[in-house]
C-alpha cells in the first residue's frame, strides 16, 4: 500500500517550462501520480504537444515568466478552470556560455530577467491566489517549488549570468518561505546536477566539458530528467507539510566535491601534523601519507598508499611517498587543482 504522504493526486500545480526538459519530466511524472497539471510554455505547438501529452484532465498553456500579464493570464486561467492552485513549479530557464569580458549587459540582464525576475513574477502570482484559499488541517495553502541549479553553489566558467541568475533563486526561495509562512505557502528548490536537456546539451555532450563533469561523477554519468521527478513529488506533498525553505539538492553527491575538495584536503584540527589556513595546507617531514590519508578520508578514497606509493585510481599514476611535485601533478590532472611548490615535503598552495 503507498504511503499516503506521498500521495499528490488531485492537487492542481502548474509548471512552467513544462513542455521541455526538467519541467516537462517533472509535468508528466506528477501527471502519472495523479495531479491535475497545466504545463507552461512560450512555444504554441509545445502547448498543444503537451496537451495530448499530459492527457484527460490536464492542460498546457501559453505563458512567459518574463511577462507579469502573461504570467497573470495563466494564473487566472488554471484558478478558473481548476477552482484553486496547490502547486507551482518555477521550471522556464534560458543559458548562454560566453566569456564574461564579451558579454553585453543586455544579454546578461535578459537570462537574469527570465531565470530570477521570472521565478518571482510566477511566484508572486501564484502567491496572491494561495494566501487566499481554504487551508488545510495543518493550515497550509499551496507549495510553490524552484528549480535552481548546481551553479547555485559553483560557478562553471562562462556562464556567469545562469550561475548568478541561478544563485538568487536559491536567495529568491529562503526569502519567499520566511515572508509567506505567515499565510500557510511553504516554498521549496531542487538543485539539479548535471543533466542534460535541450537547454543544456550543445555545452555538455561530446565536449570537453561533459567529459570533465562526468569524469567527476561517482557514477560516471549524466542524470536522467525522471530521477528529479521523486524529490518534487515529496516537495509539494503532505510529507514536506514542516519542510520549506529548502533546496534539495539531487546530483550524485557532484555538488560536495565542487564545494570541497580544496577545503577537505586536510581539514583544520583533524590530524595535528596537518595545517589549514587561508587555502594552504601544510604537513610536517614525512607526514605526506597523513596528507593523503586526511584527503581519502574526506574525499572517498580517491587517493591510496600501497607499498609506500601514492596511485591516484582516476588516472593511474604512480609517484614516490615522498615526491610532493608527483602529488601536485596529480591533484592538477585529476581535480582540476594548481598547486605551487618547491619539491620538498612542506607547504603546498592550492588554489582554482
Amino acid at each position: 500500500m503507498p504511503y499516503p504522504g506521498l500521495d499528490i493526486s488531485g492537487k492542481v500545480c502548474l509548471v512552467t517550462g513544462g513542455t521541455s526538459g526538467i519541467g516537462r519530466a517533472i509535468a508528466l511524472g506528477f501527471a502519472k501520480a495523479g495531479a491535475k497539471v497545466i504545463a507552461g510554455s512560450t512555444n504554441p505547438e509545445k502547448v498543444a504537444a503537451s496537451k495530448q501529452e499530459l492527457g484527460p484532465g490536464n492542460d498546457a498553456v501559453r505563458l512567459d515568466v518574463s511577462n507579469v500579464e502573461s504570467v497573470r493570464s495563466a494564473v487566472e486561467h488554471v484558478v478558473k478552470a481548476y477552482g484553486r492552485l496547490d502547486a507551482m513549479v518555477n521550471a522556464a530557464g534560458v543559458i548562454k556560455r560566453q566569456p564574461s569580458l564579451e558579454m553585453p549587459p543586455e544579454e546578461f540582464e535578459r537570462i537574469v530577467r527570465v531565470n530570477l525576475v521570472g521565478n518571482f513574477i510566477v511566484a508572486q502570482a501564484a502567491g496572491r491566489v494561495m494566501k487566499d484559499q481554504k487551508p488545510d488541517r495543518k493550515g497550509l495553502r499551496g507549495s510553490i517549488l524552484n528549480v535552481a541549479s548546481l551553479n547555485s553553489f559553483a560557478s562553471f566558467t562562462e556562464v556567469l549570468a545562469y550561475a548568478s541568475s541561478k544563485s538568487g533563486v536559491m536567495g529568491l526561495t529562503r526569502g519567499l518561505a520566511n515572508e509567506w509562512a505567515q499565510f500557510g505557502i511553504r516554498v521549496n528548490g531542487i538543485a539539479p546536477g548535471v543533466f542534460p536537456t535541450d537547454l543544456n546539451r550543445p555545452l555538455i555532450e561530446g565536449t570537453p566539458r561533459g567529459e570533465w563533469l562526468k569524469k567527476h561523477t561517482p557514477l560516471g554519468r549524466f542524470g536522467d530528467a525522471d530521477e528529479l521527478v521523486g524529490a518534487a513529488i515529496y516537495l509539494i506533498s503532505d510529507s514536506a507539510s514542516f519542510t520549506s525553505g529548502e533546496t534539495i539538492i539531487v546530483d550524485e553527491n557532484r555538488t560536495d566535491p565542487y564545494l570541497g575538495e580544496i577545503r577537505k584536503i586536510a581539514p583544520l584540527e583533524v590530524n595535528r601534523k596537518l595545517e589549514w589556513t587561508d587555502g594552504r595546507i601544510g604537513f610536517e617531514g614525512e607526514s605526506l601519507s597523513a596528507a593523503i590519508a586526511e584527503f581519502n578520508r574526506y574525499n572517498q578514497r580517491q587517493l591510496h598508499i600501497a607499498d609506500q606509493r601514492i596511485a591516484d585510481l582516476r588516472v593511474g599514476g604512480q609517484f614516490d611517498a615522498t615526491d610532493v611535485d608527483g602529488f601536485v601533478k596529480a591533484l592538477h590532472k585529476a581535480y582540476g587543482l594548481n598547486a605551487q611548490s618547491d619539491g620538498r615535503p612542506g607547504d603546498i598552495l592550492l588554489t582554482r
